[in-house]
């Protein structure tokens, strides 16, 4: 099980929560920083990382800053959660 601890006080930007993806799934230098490159290399998502459990804590902060970037990771985040959970529970993401 993979546990990835967003926080909108500590990610405050898109480029610091790509880096915290990248870092934590080693996408190495081909990973783009963008929303594509983000599902990308998000799917599938290796059987060892899985599960695969976001926590997005003070997400409103972030939104309140980048609005659109965060609908455009949400929408990524939903699209992922589709992807993978056609059979079991692979990818759960939470806001608190």
């Amino acid at each position: 099980m993979k546990k990835i601890i967003l926080d909108g006080d500590i990610q405050r930007n898109p480029i610091d929560i790509y880096k915290l993806f990248s870092n934590e799934f080693y996408f190495g230098p081909y990973f783009g920083n963008n929303p594509d490159a983000l599902f990308d290399f998000m799917t599938p998502i290796d059987s060892d990382d899985k599960p695969v459990v976001i926590y997005w804590y003070n997400s409103e902060v972030f939104k309140c800053h980048y609005p659109k970037e965060f609908e455009q990771l949400i929408f990524v985040f939903n699209k992922i959660c589709d992807f993978e959970n056609k059979d079991k529970e692979e990818f759960q993401f939470n806001i608190l």
